[in-house]
């Protein structure tokens, strides 16, 4: 009886502290909008032009007119060329734009299932 209640006791307290860590990952996450200026998957870089149109929506400093985003764990769907309305999760790591996420809102069908 009770080793059930410790084991359960136990089980919360690290449900809690993944849900904690997750949160508050989750917290750190933003997303950006831009239309890609240069895209070179093998040097790990995205270039992202901040559109005049979403610069007042996207989470980065106001003044940048191009965001660099590096992509060493980046997920991503439809390669981006230059051009494409790009959608990006990323965190800040110093200061260091980093990609999670990368969605060609331009040619990546999102309603597709």
């Amino acid at each position: 009886m009770k080793f059930s209640k410790l084991f359960v006791i136990l089980a919360a307290a690290i449900m809690l502290a993944a849900f904690a860590s997750g949160a508050a990952l989750a917290a750190e996450g933003k997303v950006f909008q831009g239309t890609c200026v240069y895209f070179d998957e093998a040097k790990g870089v995205m270039v992202l032009k901040n559109d005049k149109n979403e610069k007042e929506k996207n989470p980065v400093d106001k003044s940048l007119e191009e965001v660099s985003f590096m992509l060493s764990e980046a997920s991503i769907g439809v390669k981006p060329t230059p051009g494409d309305k790009i959608r990006v999760g990323f965190v800040m790591q110093g200061d260091k734009y980093m990609a999670h996420k990368i969605m060609n809102v331009t040619k990546q069908n999102i309603y597709k299932k």
